[in-house]
């Protein structure tokens, strides 16, 4: 188990100052700079409670044919996603104009029918889903606001690696993951895809991953990747194997190689900030 806590005496460090020092903190560092079936469950909502539920996290209304997941919420109103169809590669692409989970978190629908989960209770299938559910699904934001990210996400169904990429900035506080099947990465790149519609790496010219005081759990996982420009720490990161890349660059998802790239707009004044004391 690897856990990132904030240190006091290191603050505004480089990845290779932070790797020779606190090698034990990072497995992998790598930078180029450093219900039921058939039944209806009903929602049982006040309209204003939907609305709240849905205003957190909004498909884009551009996203093209079968990248667009669809919106709903528990009967308890936390919000559901329904995902996208998985492509032939079994990635489900999700683009949202805004995306955000509140301290009541967010269910990912990759069940074709009722489900049960932790957040919501027994909830409806996912409408979009054939018969194969998604192997990972990328929560992909196009539009123009950073993402905060302050309660758990939930895969309904079968279990699936979680992608979420917003290229003007993550904020986890007192974020965490229930029933990803053991992969977690979160990144200001854009996601690059393969001809089969498998997530291939991403282009990171910019954006600034933090996490706050209320920390990141991933102690449920296999992998937890945090990829950005740059990124701060300041709350508490647990995860089992914790890679790390910052820096402007193409990075790789299957082997978080990196190439570096231009850098878009000033770069920030630290690749890895390890805050002290949750400040």
């Amino acid at each position: 188990m690897t856990a990132l806590t904030p240190s006091t005496p290191l603050k505004r460090f480089g990845l290779h100052p932070l790797a020779r020092l606190l090698p034990h903190l990072l497995t992998r560092i790598l930078a180029g700079s450093v219900g039921l079936n058939g039944v209806i469950i009903p929602t049982l909502l006040p309209l204003f409670a939907l609305r709240h539920a849905q205003a957190q996290t909004v498909p884009a209304a551009s996203a093209p044919s079968g990248q667009k997941a669809i919106m709903d919420a528990a009967r308890n109103g936390v919000p559901i996603a329904n995902i996208a169809p998985p492509s032939a590669a079994g990635v489900s692409r999700n683009q949202f104009t805004q995306f955000n989970v509140n301290t009541n978190g967010l269910i990912l629908n990759n069940s074709a029918g009722n489900v049960q989960t932790q957040l919501g209770g027994w909830i409806n299938g996912n409408m979009q889903l054939g018969l194969v559910p998604a192997r990972v699904i990328v929560n992909e934001v196009v539009g123009p606001n950073a993402s905060v990210l302050r309660g758990a996400m939930e895969v309904a169904g079968r279990g699936a690696n979680i992608v979420t990429a917003n290229p003007n900035g993550l904020t986890c506080d007192g974020c965490s993951f229930i029933n990803a099947a053991g992969r977690v990465s979160l990144t200001t790149g854009v996601p690059q895809y393969g001809a089969t519609g498998a997530v291939t790496g991403f282009n990171v010219p910019q954006g600034v991953l933090n996490i706050g005081p209320g920390g990141l759990s991933a102690a449920d996982l296999d992998q937890l990747d945090l990829i950005a420009r740059g990124i701060i720490v300041a709350g508490a990161v647990t995860a089992n194997r914790l890679n790390v890349v910052a820096g402007a660059n193409q990075v790789s998802y299957d082997s978080l190689m990196t190439t570096p790239i231009a850098g878009a707009g000033a770069p920030p004044s630290f690749s890895v900030d390890i805050k002290a004391g949750g400040g």
